[in-house]
């Protein structure tokens, strides 16, 4: 049961959910909680923990979002020729991270082997980190010299605080795409070579500071996969070797704060997601 109502066509204060196990044999309009996937080639299907069934969505109406392949949502409608056909659709309620930790008995969902007792323990030790800062910075064109300007301003602002934020710089580190050639790869080169002279004008932000670069669609790499790996060591090797604490992560990563992962993912998302979009928002 959810204590909200997230679709139009339900005047009840209580959404009653059906196991997709129980269609079978039922009638009339049913709310199920599933995801979404594409079982076999062009055809969809709503997920859940009890079964399958394949979903119909041409007629169906969303509550506002984008709802694409792999979304959790709630659909109402009907069992029609073992096909569930979806009036209306929309997601589940939001609910607080405190709120989920406490409904999983703090179970480690991503996998790192990290004990209930532990996540609390992490969590108690989250709380007193209130002075810990996160400076995240996309589009960091290293071939724009105002934006080195501007990363020297940021830098000498923080060279006085403490404790010293982690920098988190995403692609792409150029403004145009760079190419093959050896001049291109000179002058990405030199890039990197610059921006690690700069860090270096601060020395307690080259000692004690912490820095993760993530790649964007056009730096240097392995194309266009997903998950990207980190910047080529060749063009980093200036960083690598002269700032105490820099990592070169993938795109998307993830980074550990206490009992939070946060990620980062360079990426146009919102393009991607409107071009896969199983049927059209409503806002």
């Amino acid at each position: 049961l959810f204590n909200a109502p997230l679709l139009q066509s339900s005047k009840r204060q209580f959404l009653k959910l059906t196991p997709i196990e129980a269609l079978l044999g039922s009638s009339g309009c049913r709310t199920l909680l599933g995801t979404i996937s594409q079982v076999e080639e062009g055809r969809y299907y709503l997920e859940d923990l009890s079964g399958a069934v394949p979903v119909d969505l041409s007629t169906a109406q969303t509550m506002g979002g984008l709802i694409c392949e792999g979304c959790t949502v709630i659909a109402e409608g009907s069992l029609l020729d073992g096909t569930f056909k979806v009036d209306m659709s929309g997601f589940p309620p939001p609910e607080s991270r405190v709120s989920a930790l406490e409904a999983t008995g703090y179970v480690d969902v991503f996998g790192n082997g990290t004990t209930p007792h532990q996540l609390r323990h992490l969590r108690e030790m989250e709380e007193e980190a209130n002075d810990a800062m996160f400076v995240i910075l996309s589009e960091v064109h290293l071939d724009k010299p105002i934006v080195l300007e501007k990363l020297r301003s940021l830098f000498e602002g923080y060279s006085q605080v403490r404790p010293l934020p982690l920098f988190v710089f995403t692609g792409n580190f150029t403004s145009q795409a760079i190419g093959h050639g050896t001049d291109s790869v000179e002058q990405v080169l030199g890039y990197f070579n610059q921006l690690a002279d700069l860090i270096c004008e601060f020395q307690d932000i080259k000692e004690h500071a912490r820095f993760v670069f993530v790649p964007g669609p056009h730096d240097p790499g392995a194309g266009n996969t997903v998950p990207r790996p980190g910047l080529p060591s060749f063009f980093t090797r200036a960083l690598r070797k002269r700032v105490k604490h820099v990592q070169f992560a993938s795109n998307p990563c993830r980074i550990r704060f206490f009992s939070q992962e946060i990620v980062i993912f360079r990426e146009d998302i919102l393009k991607k997601m409107l071009r896969h979009c199983l049927m059209p928002s409503s806002t």
